[in-house]
């Protein structure tokens, strides 16, 4: 007999889904994106399911059998939920019942999430393609490609004018690891279908193109990583490979220009400045001959009185408002006494 088997255990779920509410990698995720929840005795009719407020399509309701499990709600998660991701995605579920409502979040994330990656990627093809047999690729910045890191390294010089580019780039393309003069299209020298997020963690053979055109694998290719760290990944927006260069070259002239753009505005300051102090000496050398010529006006009418005492003292109330050239008659010329004037 079990003596334990009657002994209180922990309550059972109230509900069982799939995934599983919490946190889940994004490899064990339905690539069908059918989920489901299953709640014993229920039997499912009008149950609907929201997924991030978006109406879910209901694919099954109810268990294929009384025998078989609990009875088993089966929708349709969004196209996102299948693949490979870049960042963590939370899908919030809300299924709305006979008699209750559930909700869980699902967190799918990806296990390998870059907390390390390698800053050089040593490739050994020693019965593959000389091309890269030995070539040390570097990480580009910590940068992404498709969701993937990925790597640059000089072509070696015998092989420039053959492939047609100075560098070579290990990256990711529809689902495969290539290595190729032209970041982002699927062609190159190597190749290997593996959805591996760090080219060190690739298990499956790779393959190199013959003369004829075909791909055959070669089992003697691998890579090694060294410097292995978490301080070499930027965990922004992942990159677009159709669009980026792969290359720090093309950023190298900014840094010119910037510094062109400082000098210039620097030189433009320093004029409109040297002009406003030539202007603002100009206006003050005019205003100070201003008043030196209002404050060297000689009183003409002080002058006048000075000639004439007689006129002040016959007559007190007369003021002299003319400033201008003296207009009195001459007092200095002949006169003319009353004997005169009586002749």
């Amino acid at each position: 007999m079990c003596d334990s088997c009657n002994q209180p255990g922990r309550a059972a779920p109230s509900f069982v889904s799939w995934p599983p509410q919490g946190f889940i990698p994004y490899q064990l995720v339905p690539s069908s994106r059918r989920w489901s929840l299953s709640v014993a005795g229920e039997s499912w009719a009008g149950a609907s399911v929201m997924i991030n407020n978006a109406p879910a399509t209901i694919i099954h309701r109810g268990g294929p059998s009384p025998a078989i499990g609990d009875e088993t709600l089966v929708f349709e998660a969004p196209a996102t939920s299948a693949g490979i991701i870049a960042n963590d995605v939370l899908y919030q579920v809300v299924a709305t019942l006979s008699n209750q409502t559930i909700s869980y979040n699902v967190t799918v994330f990806d296990p390998l999430d870059i907390d390390t990656a390698c800053s050089s990627i040593t490739v050994s093809a020693p019965s593959g393609p000389g091309i890269i047999n030995g070539l040390e690729f570097t990480i580009v910045s910590g940068e992404r490609s498709g969701g993937k890191i990925y790597y640059e390294a000089p072509t070696p010089d015998r092989y420039v004018s053959l492939l047609g580019s100075a560098r070579l780039y290990m990256y990711y393309s529809g689902n495969w690891w290539w290595i190729g003069g032209i970041l982002g299209q699927n062609s190159g020298v190597a190749s290997v279908e593996d959805d591996s997020v760090r080219p060190q963690d690739i298990t499956r053979s790779w393959r190199q193109p013959t003369q004829s055109g075909s791909w055959v694998n070669d089992q003697s290719i691998s890579l090694s990583g060294s410097n292995c760290t978490d301080a070499l990944i930027d965990n922004g927006p992942p990159g677009n490979p159709e669009n980026s260069s792969g290359s720090d070259d093309d950023e190298d002239w900014l840094l010119p220009v910037i510094i062109v753009v400082v000098i210039l505005v620097v030189i433009v300051i320093v004029a409109i400045l040297v002009v406003k102090m030539r202007s603002f000496r100009r206006s003050t050398n005019s205003g100070q001959g201003a008043v030196d010529r209002v404050t060297g006006t000689t009183d003409l009418s002080q002058v006048h009185r000075a000639a004439n005492p007689t006129l002040s003292a016959t007559n007190p109330d007369y003021e002299e408002p003319h400033r201008g050239p003296s207009m009195m008659p001459n007092t200095t010329g002949p006169t003319m006494s009353t004997a005169d004037t009586r002749a």
